[in-house]
């Protein structure tokens, strides 16, 4: 809960204190180890911090989900309008949800084609400030390491088309994003492809134990990160992504 809003002041010069939001994630970090939570409690927006309870996310902004006041109470989109960006403070247990964001054009339309599955109309770009040691899966390979890791990865190989590995062989600079796409579409639409996710982690978590594990040292980081997935979500294709996207250690 908030505490209670301050009594309203104004005058030229004077300085609102903001109260942000405090939101629950499934991935979020648990009671007074989540900064995001101690941030809240400091801010004042958080009056009782409960152990149990995973706090994922303290937000500074005027999105109507979690709408920023000022100490007086009054919603800060009244006093600045409709702010262009949200300052977010994540605590993360483990991996947040895989999401791709349009342009700002396909934004724009999404939201009105349909508000309640895209009820944003900004495209959401993102910067990231790392406060600790962070894990990230940000944006494709490139064709190089694409290629090298279908020649290493037989499980990744049998997901993908050949026809759309023919083509990730053959591109230029010039079609290099449509044969990415080709390799991620093929991917996301195969059948089997939680079969062969399984398939490869018990081949990573037998290679590893054995210290069998070989080549470059980005491959061995990206094997690293799927067997951190499958952990912590078993069963899941996603597990297979790290494969697929650029693996950061910030």
């Amino acid at each position: 809960g908030r505490r209670a809003p301050a009594k309203s002041r104004s005058g030229a010069g004077h300085c609102y204190r903001l109260l942000g939001c405090i939101r629950t994630k499934d991935y979020g970090i648990r009671g007074a180890d989540a900064r995001a939570a101690r941030l809240a409690r400091g801010n004042g927006c958080l009056d009782v911090l409960e152990a149990s309870a995973p706090y994922g996310e303290f937000e500074l902004g005027t999105h109507s989900s979690a709408p920023c006041t000022l100490d007086d109470g009054t919603l800060l989109s009244r006093v600045e309008g409709e702010l262009p960006w949200l300052l977010k403070v994540l605590s993360i247990r483990n991996c947040t949800p895989c999401g791709a964001h349009p342009d700002l054009q396909s934004a724009e339309s999404l939201h009105v084609k349909d508000a309640s599955i895209y009820p944003d109309t900004n495209h959401k770009p993102k910067l990231m400030i790392a406060l600790t040691p962070f894990e990230a899966l940000v944006g494709f390979r490139r064709r190089a390491e694409l290629a090298e890791l279908l020649a290493r990865t037989p499980e990744l190989a049998a997901c993908v088309k050949p026809e759309a590995q023919l083509l990730l062989h053959t591109c230029t600079d010039a079609n290099e994003r449509e044969a990415v796409r080709s390799v991620f579409e093929s991917w996301m639409r195969c059948a089997d492809v939680v079969e062969q996710t399984q398939k490869l982690v018990e081949r990573l978590r037998s290679e590893h134990q054995a210290s069998k594990a070989s080549g470059p040292a980005w491959l061995k980081k990206s094997q690293r990160a799927v067997l951190q997935l499958a952990e912590s979500h078993p069963r899941q294709m996603g597990a297979m992504l790290p494969l697929l996207l650029n693996y950061l250690l910030v």
